[in-house]
C-alpha cells in the first residue's frame, strides 16, 4: 500500500482558491500569510507537490493579468516570462521564491489596488524601529516582499536606494535629539537611533552634516 502524501491534491486546490481571493480581494497581508502557509506544508522532498502548487498560482496569475489588462512591462524589473517555465528555477524554493515576487508585483503595480500603500507602511516601521534591526530581511518581513524585490521595487518607486533612506532617518532623528533633547548624551542618542557604538554615528554623522554630533548641537544651541 503506497504512502499517502502530507499534502492531498485537493488541499492544494482549496488553498489555491483562498489565495486566489485573496489576490481578487487586493488583501495583501492575508494573502502572504496563506503563501507562507501553503509552501510551508509541503515537504521539500515532495517535488510533484511543489511542481502542482506552482502551476495553480501560475495560472491564477495569469488569470489575474488578463482581467486586470496588466502586462509584463507593468511588473518590470520582474522576468514575467519566467512564470510559465518551472525549469527556469534552480531549486523548488528558488521557484516559491519567485511566485513571491510576482505576487507582490501584482499586487502593486500601477492600477493595482493598495498602490505604494507598502511604501507608506514600510516608512512608518522605519521610524517607529530606529533603534532596532533594520537589516534587509526584517525589512522585508514587514511587508510581505521577497528581500531582493524590495530592493528593486524600492528604487524603481523612490528613486533612491533602501538603505539611502534608512540612513537619512537616523541622522534626522539624531538632529532632532541633538538640537531638542540637550540631557542626552551624543552615546545615548547613538543607541537611540539604532548605532552600536558612537565613534561609528560620530563618523556617519559627519560624512553626511561636516560637523560632529557635539559641533552640531552647539552650532544650534547659540
Amino acid at each position: 500500500m503506497g504512502q499517502s502524501r502530507p499534502i492531498s491534491f485537493g488541499d492544494l486546490l482549496r488553498r489555491g482558491e483562498s489565495l486566489r481571493a485573496s489576490l481578487e480581494g487586493g488583501e495583501r497581508n492575508a494573502y502572504f500569510k496563506q503563501f507562507d502557509s501553503l509552501f510551508a506544508a509541503i515537504p521539500e522532498a515532495d517535488k510533484e507537490a511543489w511542481l502542482e502548487a506552482y502551476m495553480i498560482l501560475a495560472a491564477q496569475f495569469l488569470a489575474y493579468m488578463h482581467k486586470n489588462g496588466i502586462t509584463a512591462a507593468n511588473l518590470e524589473p520582474l522576468d514575467a516570462d519566467a512564470l510559465l517555465r518551472w525549469d527556469a528555477h534552480s531549486t523548488a524554493r528558488q521557484a516559491a521564491d519567485y511566485l513571491r515576487s510576482f505576487a507582490c508585483a501584482l499586487l502593486h503595480c500601477p492600477g493595482c489596488r493598495d498602490e505604494g500603500g507598502w511604501l507608506e507602511s514600510l516608512h512608518a516601521y522605519i521610524e517607529q524601529h530606529l533603534d532596532e534591526d533594520l537589516s534587509l530581511s526584517k525589512l522585508a518581513e514587514t511587508v510581505y516582499f521577497n528581500p531582493s524585490y524590495l530592493c528593486r521595487l524600492y528604487k524603481q518607486t523612490t528613486g533612491r536606494a533602501l538603505f539611502d533612506y534608512v540612513a537619512e532617518a537616523k541622522l534626522a532623528r539624531a538632529k532632532r535629539y541633538l538640537k531638542e533633547s540637550p540631557r542626552l548624551k551624543v552615546h545615548e542618542i547613538a543607541r537611540k537611533v539604532g548605532f552600536g557604538s558612537p565613534a561609528h554615528f560620530t563618523r556617519v554623522f559627519k560624512k553626511h552634516s561636516l560637523l560632529t554630533p557635539a559641533q552640531y548641537r552647539e552650532a544650534y544651541s547659540r
